[in-house]
């Protein structure tokens, strides 16, 4: 992305990055049934209007900690869907709270994780990275901030 990019630009570059598929596989047992859900990734908006309806739990220690109920959002989470053992893709997500409730706490958990690491954590890392490498190519060179004035 170079300086001269305009307004335009930037939202056209944000909206086609957010249009890109990005989610996470999440193996679960439904019952005995080993499959893989599918978490994507929701647009900004739409990830803070789905945490504001499910305020955190009084005595959650992990809700205070993301100030949401991660549970309820994990089963209210819009856009799953279940990858079967012989790689059928089903959109679960018009059942998904059902399925969801369904689970024993251990896979719950882990969906938990999920939905909070690909919608949170996941960007949070892409940021600092971001950061960390135009910091980087700021600094100079170990042989450029040896050099003295005279030499150079």
């Amino acid at each position: 992305m170079t300086s001269d990019m305009t307004l335009d630009e930037l939202v056209e570059h944000a909206r086609a990055y957010v249009a890109e598929p990005n989610y996470v596989d999440q193996p679960i047992l439904v019952g005995e049934k080993l499959v893989t859900a599918r978490i994507h990734k929701l647009p900004g908006d739409a990830w803070r209007d789905l945490i504001a309806k499910h305020p955190p739990r009084a005595g959650a220690l992990i809700d205070a900690r993301r100030n949401y109920n991660v549970t309820a959002v994990t089963k209210a989470y819009p856009h799953v869907a279940l990858i079967l053992e012989d790689g059928t893709e089903i959109d679960a997500s018009p059942r998904w709270s059902e399925i969801a409730g369904a689970l024993d706490g251990p896979d719950l958990e882990n969906l938990e994780f999920a939905v909070w690491g690909k919608n949170e954590y996941d960007q949070q890392e892409r940021l600092q990275g971001k950061v960390r490498a135009r910091e980087t190519s700021k600094k100079p060179s170990s042989r450029e901030s040896s050099e003295s004035p005279s030499e150079s």
